[in-house]
């Protein structure tokens, strides 16, 4: 992976150049990000402005998925800051580390994080209000909120993000904090039988933690406590799980096999890079991901993601006793087509997750 070879190949900031105008966009892009999309306590989501002035936000957007977002900004900061040594990438990486530690110290479950911690205002709360996964913080987070019915997902980038910032910066506090919540929670997934369960007691959709999840998890765990517990552990669920991976991976039975079985491969993966103790594992659990999740797959889920959720054209359905399965009724004038990707490419600017317009990266559309 790029990533791989980007570490191997990181040399001190004085040692190299970067070329100036892609470095500046770089640097506006965390700006813009800092400045409305890492706002509160730190956690990552879109937003929506009150108007198309973009100086005031009015409201998160899709943040009950921000702690992926947030640990996979968290790695970016971790990378930039083994390859450049600036200092706003340290401070990122100290700041985003933190916040992923408020999501699991906010729930008062030692073994159990939230899905977003903010203050309970606005523009914070404003998205969440009336949600059946709201709970208010206790003692010293009284003033906040944070989101739960937490999902396997969440806890992939969680240990995924925080792996990265420990190996990339040297600050006694902030590793000290990552051992212990990892200690934490892992200690609760194993005592609960790798199923997610809130401080209630109650679990909700995607609570089981697979082998093909668990074994990246712990790889990065027993890296970074550096603890023969923890090492015999990831070996007792690897040696577990041998001769079923495969069948952990599988996906061709889930609905969402087209995009959300696949989602999590970059960061769940990615950790075993440098994560794995030993080639011979590594090889054996790439060997049953190639194997159980095909190209054909992998080139399908590819294709369905850009055209639904870049560009939101819904497939085209066949029609009965038509070779092509082309419906020539949606089938627009050369011209018209033209247009049409015109405006597509205008919206993958202009637009956010949702199909709602934002006003964020430019145009003039409105929305909320």
């Amino acid at each position: 992976m790029t990533v791989v070879v980007l570490l191997g190949a990181a040399v001190p900031a004085a040692a190299q150049s970067f070329d100036p105008t892609l470095h500046q966009k770089a640097q506006d892009y965390t700006d813009w990000l800092i400045e409305w999309h890492s706002t509160g306590l730190g956690g990552v989501s879109d937003i929506v402005f009150t108007d198309e002035t973009r100086t005031e936000i009015y409201r998160t957007w899709g943040a009950g998925d921000s702690e992926d977002w947030t640990a996979t900004y968290l790695v970016t900061q971790a990378i930039r800051y083994l390859v450049t040594g600036e200092t706003q990438a340290r401070d990122e990486v100290l700041r985003i580390a933190s916040y992923l530690h408020v999501v699991k110290d906010i729930t008062g479950d030692p073994g159990y994080i939230a899905r977003y911690a903010a203050p309970n205002e606005a523009p914070w709360n404003v998205e969440h209000i009336g949600a059946d996964n709201l709970y208010v913080g206790e003692g010293e987070y009284a003033d906040d909120f944070w989101l739960g019915h937490e999902s396997r997902d969440k806890y992939i980038t969680w240990f995924w993000g925080l792996a990265w910032a420990y190996e990339a910066v040297d600050d006694a506090a902030m590793r000290q904090t990552i051992r212990d919540d990892f200690r934490d929670v892992v200690d609760t997934l194993v005592s609960n039988n790798w199923i997610i369960v809130d401080p209630w007691g109650d679990t909700y959709a995607a609570a089981s933690v697979g082998a093909g999840i668990r074994i990246p998890i712990l790889a990065q765990v027993a890296r970074v406590l550096d603890d023969p517990e923890y090492t015999a552990l990831f070996d007792e669920e690897y040696e577990k799980a041998r001769n079923t991976l495969g069948l952990s991976m599988f996906a061709f039975f889930n609905k969402y096999f087209e995009y959300f079985a696949f989602i999590n491969n970059y960061s769940s993966v990615q950790g075993l890079f440098h994560a794995m103790p030993d080639r011979e594992r590594f090889t054996h659990f790439f060997h049953n991901v190639e194997k159980f999740r095909p190209a054909v797959l992998r080139r399908r889920a590819q294709s369905v993601f850009r055209r639904r959720a870049l560009r939101r054209v819904p497939a085209r359905r066949k029609l009965p006793g038509r070779r092509t399965g082309r419906d020539p009724r949606r089938r627009l004038p050369k011209p018209a087509r033209h247009e049409r990707r015109a405006q597509l490419a205008a919206r993958v600017h202009v637009h956010g997750p949702s199909s709602r317009p934002l006003f964020r990266l430019g145009g003039s559309d409105a929305g909320e």
